[in-house]
Formats: C-alpha cells, structure tokens, sequence
C-alpha cells in the first residue's frame, strides 16, 4: 500500500503464517494496568470472519499489525458495513516515545510520516468492501479500548475516531454453579423464534450483528412451563492473566491462590471462564439468568462467566440490579472500556442514529 525507506505497510486478506505467529506473541492489555494473553486466540482467529489485516514491516520483519473484522451491522432500520479493529498490536519503531526525551529525530520523522500515510488508508477504509451487493451500504469503523490504555487512544484519535460510549465488564461466578433441570440446549425447531426475540430484544441498540449467535447446541435457555423465558449463547476461554494492579490485583492475583476454596474461582496462570452473546429474557424475568447462568458454568466446567455491556443500555442496567452476578463483580466491580468509532460520508442525523443509541457488544469480540 506504501513505503517510506525500509518500512512499509502492506494490505493481507486474511491471516497469513507470520501474523499468526505474531498474534499468538501479543500481550493485551496496559501497562500499569491489566496484561493477559488469550491462550486460544489462534483458533478464534480462524472464526472471526473475513478480516483484513494491515501489517507495518521493516524489510521483511513484521513489526505491526492491525485486524478489521467485516461485518454487516443494524442500527435501527438502518444497515451499514463496519470494520471491527481487533489485533493490533505494533511494536517499535511505531510505538510512541513521547516520554523518551533520547528518541532520535529521524524516529520522530518516520512515525510522523507513516501515521501520516495510514490515516490516508484509514480514510478510505470503504474501498475495502468489495461485495457488490454491501456497496450499497455505507461504512463505519469501532473498536473497544481500555479506559487506560493512552498508546492506543492516541492512536485512535490520529486515525478520526470519536467517543461512542462505555463498555462495561460484567463478571458472574459462583463456587459451586449447578445445572438447573429447567436449562436445556436451544431446540433446532426454536431457533428462528429465538432470533426473533434477540432482534427485538436489541433493537433500540446500535451496531447489532447475529455473526455470533449460531443458536447451536451452545445456544442455552432456560424454560418455565414450556416457555423460553430466557437465553444466551456461549463460548468457552481461556486467558493467562500477567499483572493486575490495585487492591482486586492483589486479592486475585497473590491472595486467591492461597486460599483453598477461593482459588477454585480465578487462576492466573489458566483464567477459564464463558463469554456471553445475545442475552435475552422476557420482561420481568431477569431472575431466571442465574439459574441460566450458572447451569452454562456448570455445563463448561467452570465458575465464571463474562458478558459485556454499552453502560447506557437498558440490558446492563435490569441486568445490575436484579441479578446477583457474584463474588468477582463484587471486588473487581465492573471494568470500564471506552467505545470509539469513525464515519466514512455519513450525514450528521446519521451520525445521531449511532451516537444517541447504546451499542450492541459481542462478548466474542471481546475475548
């Protein structure tokens, strides 16, 4: 796509061998903050979906790279093409430095000019759509960053993206979850229906997509009287979590461990837990996620499960007050991230249409 002396950025399609290598060496997170690794993000990479990469290289040393993930999203009635930005991760000479009073001015003169040059690209990031039949539908780029990750904020700034809102982390674990009798697998001749119910359930959200709500045989509800009355898909991880600061980091990190019953719940080294996607429930039965939620643990062998949340959404709000989520919600709390996202050629009542809805987040995306 382009050069400048001995570092260029190119455009791959898809994953090749080397970015894979370089995506299995990422430690996300900040610095000073929470770092862990995704120990299964080789196989996610392959079921994502289509995703294009812009890598930063240095004669043939991959040093960088940044993933859009493709989708078609609905916002309202509204359809649009949108680019997920996931794996990025770019390592020096990109890097800022701003702190490093040593950094040498041709440094300087090369990040300068190669942010220069991807804005360009970041730009016309719709020439990417090549499906004829998504050319009719206008594009946006998201993507979820730490509160506290500056390095990737700055980035997102110089690239034209604006606060959409605020993710919100929700953790739910119990010591001994159960599977409840109620809970089943979502019967195939349901499955329609069920995605009925999840549209609607979200349709006062922005940036809903179903690329993750399979309804297969990890599509769990939870039935009362031959009713579903709530659900949610599901998605085993596994993280390795190196460093969490602050009182909670001391408490799982060092103290956890240590203690026999506690540390049946979180451990560093293999943090296995379930990420959560298209809960739904009927109104006025938020209770019933518990026995869900904890039947799914029970079915995965596990005691924790994640789900995340835009903290103006109605969701997250029922969902914090009526149900117990457990003993990690109560000393992490709920993580914040912040939501940013960039317009290609929308009006400013388009624009409103985004901004003024809480967004739809896909625990699959973020984990």
């Amino acid at each position: 796509m382009l050069q400048y002396h001995d570092l260029k950025i190119e455009t791959i399609h898809g994953a090749s061998e080397d970015i894979r290598k370089h995506i299995s060496r990422v430690v996300l997170g900040t610095p000073g903050r929470m770092r862990y690794r995704h120990i299964g993000v080789l196989n996610k990479l392959d079921q994502v979906g289509k995703t294009i990469f812009l890598t930063l290289r240095k004669g043939h040393r991959l040093l960088g790279t940044v993933g859009l993930v493709q989708r078609l999203v609905e916002t309202g009635e509204n359809r649009s093409n949108a680019f997920f930005m996931r794996y990025f991760a770019i390592f020096s000479p990109m890097r800022s430095k701003k702190h490093d009073k040593k950094q040498r001015k041709g440094e300087k003169d090369k990040q300068f000019i190669l942010k220069d040059q991807l804005k360009e690209q970041f730009d016309r990031m719709d020439q990417f759509i090549e499906d004829p039949g998504l050319q009719q539908f206008k594009a946006v780029s998201y993507a979820f960053i730490e509160k506290d990750n500056e390095r990737s904020f700055d980035f997102s700034e110089t690239m034209g993206y604006q606060t959409l809102g605020e993710v919100r982390t929700m953790p739910f674990s119990r010591f001994s979850p159960k599977y409840h009798k109620n809970v089943q697998s979502l019967p195939q001749e349901e499955k329609e229906n069920m995605m009925s119910k999840i549209r609607e359930m979200y349709k006062d959200h922005s940036l809903f997509f179903p690329d993750y709500l399979p309804l297969d045989d990890h599509y769990f509800v939870y039935k009362k009287d031959g009713e579903i009355i709530a659900g949610v898909q599901c998605s085993p991880v596994d993280f390795e979590i190196l460093e969490m600061p602050g009182f909670s980091g001391w408490l799982l990190l060092k103290v956890m461990p240590r203690l026999p019953v506690l540390k049946s719940l979180f451990q560093a080294k293999k943090f296995s837990f379930v990420s959560f996607d298209g809960i739904w429930y009927k109104p006025g039965c938020e209770k019933y996620l518990m026995p869900l939620f904890g039947s799914v643990c029970a079915r995965f062998n596990t005691k924790v499960a994640m789900s995340w949340f835009d903290s103006r959404s109605r969701i997250y709000k029922e969902i914090m007050k009526k149900v117990r989520m457990g003993f990690l919600t109560r000393i992490m709390g709920t993580l914040p991230g912040i939501i940013r996202i960039k317009f290609f050629n929308q009006t400013e009542t388009e624009k409103r249409e985004f901004l003024d809805k809480p967004v739809y987040i896909s625990g699959y995306d973020m984990s």
